[in-house]
């Protein structure tokens, strides 16, 4: 028969451990809270919305892609280049509100760059750094691909 202190600490390996092995136990209990995405259909599939951002004008290249996987959720990702560091906000917008048609809910880290003047922008540069100013920017989803009449988005320092 094992030692009384070998049990003991045995004991307390296994409730150190219990934890752990609760949140690995699949859940009987279903979400009390629908998921807004479920009935999500997109306006456009990857390629189309990849062929639009290519024929917008003033794009000398356009390289966006969708990724998801472990670490990286649904994000539409890429490089757009540019003919002018004047089109870099403008086609932002609109390569963002492009996107808003395809899948549900991915995050948006496109940049654009104009040529050799090395200009490029992210979201956050733009105050789009999270989904709630992607929806509040260009509405709930799908979009109809063009940007938002109002205020652009402000210019970030990099091209002033």
């Amino acid at each position: 028969m094992a030692e009384p202190s070998r049990l003991r600490r045995r004991g307390h390996r296994l409730v150190r451990l219990l934890p752990l092995a609760l949140l690995a136990l699949p859940s009987g209990c279903g979400s009390s809270t629908p998921d807004p995405g479920a009935d999500y259909r997109p306006a456009l599939t990857d390629e189309q919305i990849r062929q639009r951002i290519a024929a917008l004008p003033h794009v000398v290249s356009a390289e966006v892609r969708h990724r998801d996987g472990f670490g990286v959720g649904s994000t539409y990702a890429g490089l757009v280049e540019v003919s002018g560091s004047r089109y870099v906000v403008p086609t932002l917008d609109r390569v963002n509100a492009l996107l808003r048609q395809g899948r549900y809910a991915a995050y948006l880290t496109v940049e654009v760059a104009a040529g050799r003047d090395a200009i490029a922008i992210s979201n956050p540069d733009v105050g789009l750094a999270d989904g709630d100013a992607v929806e509040q920017r260009y509405g709930p989803q799908p979009g109809d691909g063009r940007p938002p009449a109002g205020p652009a988005l402000p210019t970030p320092d990099a091209l002033r």
